[in-house]
């Protein structure tokens, strides 16, 4: 697990490096899989499942993985802070690589980690973009564990039923998405979003960005450079270009977030009043979504009660033609 470092601690890695093919989270360790979900030392992962008595891959939730979700780090630094309860021995999380078309995946916002986090964004210029995504197995407690770090009863994502889930070589499968409710963030520089680059994708048409250039970007699209300097560069008389001030700003408010994390008591003030001004600043160069609108036009948006209690319609082995059970 030492090799795969979580964005939340490691945030210039946002949305975070991950295996290139299908794998599984066990413990604190990654393994690979082949097409027929086979460990590399010959164990099915239904057996595996079976003798740690864990849901098997049928019976688990699809959920497209986007973002940081990618991850491994990340998805064990998650079932630990939001104390995932197994219904059996340890944690075993499938991941599986998929193509999804018509969307990419661009900056939806600020997160209190230092990064600006990723967000399913789709209008007229998505049309013929096709993302390289991941589909999380998760088992009904793993799915409760993802709804809350995402914010699904706060009102950060919606949950969304996605259909035609590309699954290269078992077939195509319906997910559980995450849609955000906030608009999202739009460069006034390039009037567009901006895309993540570390999310591959073909026929790509937004300004696509790495994690630090993107807050670079957008603080010098926002005019803040002088505030935030400020605060996170006090003192300092040498020149910062935007790369430099972005990646101080990132520390600073990583830090920050990890004080309050371990501590439980609140950040410095003026961290609490520079990623007020960063925000406002974002917000009104943002433009709502249209990713919620059109999604709904075709495929359901689920209530928070679905979304945590989805019906068996949504389990992998409905929703997946030609699962290899």
């Amino acid at each position: 697990m030492s090799y795969w470092e979580a964005a939340r601690s490691h945030p210039f890695t946002y949305p975070g490096a991950h295996p290139d093919g299908p794998f599984v989270l066990v413990d604190n360790e990654v393994h690979g899989l082949d097409r027929s979900l086979t460990l590399t030392d010959g164990t099915s992962l239904n057996d595996l499942l079976h003798t740690r008595s864990l849901p098997a891959i049928a019976t688990r939730y699809p959920v497209l993985a986007y973002g940081g979700n990618r991850n491994p780090a990340t998805l064990r630094l998650k079932m630990s802070h939001y104390r995932y309860a197994a219904p059996g021995r340890g944690t075993v999380v499938p991941v599986l690589p998929a193509r999804l078309r018509g969307f990419d995946v661009v900056a939806g916002g600020l997160s209190g980690q230092g990064y600006l986090y990723a967000d399913l964004f789709a209008d007229e210029h998505t049309a013929a973009t096709e993302l390289d995504v991941h589909v999380l197995l998760l088992d009904d407690d793993q799915l409760r564990v993802m709804h809350d770090s995402e914010g699904v009863r706060t009102d950060l994502y919606d949950v969304a039923v996605l259909h035609g889930v590309e699954l290269p070589g078992l077939g195509q499968s319906a997910a559980l998405a995450y849609v955000g409710v906030a608009p999202v963030v739009v460069s006034p520089l390039l009037n567009a979003p901006l895309a993540f680059e570390a999310v591959r994708a073909t026929g790509r048409t937004l300004p696509a960005f790495g994690t630090t250039a993107m807050v670079a970007h957008m603080i010098r699209a926002v005019g803040l450079s002088s505030e935030i300097r400020a605060i996170v560069a006090p003192g300092v008389i040498e020149p910062m270009d935007d790369m430099q001030l972005a990646t101080e700003l990132m520390r600073y408010l990583n830090g920050q977030w990890w004080w309050h994390q371990h501590t439980g008591q609140r950040r410095l003030l003026a961290c609490d009043r520079l990623e007020k001004a960063i925000r406002a600043g974002l917000a009104a160069t943002s433009r709502p979504s249209k990713t919620r609108d059109l999604v709904a036009l075709h495929e359901p948006i689920l209530t928070p009660d679905n979304a945590y209690q989805p019906g068996g319609e949504l389990r992998f082995g409905a929703c997946l033609t030609n699962l290899t059970r």
